[in-house]
């Protein structure tokens, strides 16, 4: 951990390694990892980049983890390092947190021309679950209405700031640190509550 954690110029603290080397052990001991190392045609930070149409703005990502399920069938996992309790129903916090991103993910995969795609939100911190979900071909269109009405909203609506602010949804946001009402310690934390 200390020497991956050095290449990307980072110094974690002894207890921030041991965290995250258990987050990974445990995570190598699951059901999940072994269907990971059974899978075809593995690609990892696997970018995407389409437009929903004719003078719309791109769309641009990467999956953590595509791979071939079998003819015509895909399985996209997207790690997650949030912090969750035993209690929490994992699909509900992705239908909360994380349901554009899981849309987002089927859409670029079935526009590939995958008859199916199956996309898993893992949680390292409970690494014998995932919250999952499939799409087919015949989601596309109702996923492109659900992407059209998003984008609509945002271009009429403004970008509102979230009541709740965590590092899985702020992190990567461009107003983080400049334009957001929020600082670090509400941006950065590792969960909605604190």
């Amino acid at each position: 951990v200390a020497r991956a954690a050095g290449e990307l110029w980072m110094r974690p603290s002894g207890s921030e390694r041991r965290e995250i080397a258990g987050l990974l052990s445990g995570a190598l001991r699951s059901p999940m990892a072994r269907r990971l190392a059974g899978a075809q045609e593995v690609r990892r930070e696997y970018p995407f980049a389409f437009s929903p149409g004719a003078q719309e703005p791109l769309i641009t990502g990467v999956l953590d983890f595509l791979a071939t399920a079998g003819p015509g069938r895909m399985l996209v996992v997207d790690y997650k390092s949030d912090r969750v309790d035993e209690q929490a129903d994992l699909e509900e916090i992705v239908e909360r947190d994380y349901a554009i991103q899981r849309q987002l993910y089927a859409l670029a995969v079935l526009r590939t021309g995958a008859r199916e795609v199956q996309v898993a939100h893992w949680f390292l911190a409970r690494p014998a679950e995932h919250a999952e979900v499939r799409y087919t071909q015949a989601d596309v269109a109702m996923l492109e209405s659900a992407l059209a009405q998003r984008l609509s909203r945002a271009e009429t609506g403004g970008y509102p700031v979230s009541p709740r602010p965590y590092r899985g949804l702020c992190l990567t946001c461009p107003g983080r640190g400049g334009m957001c009402s929020w600082g670090d310690e509400q941006t950065l934390r590792d969960t909605p509550e604190g």
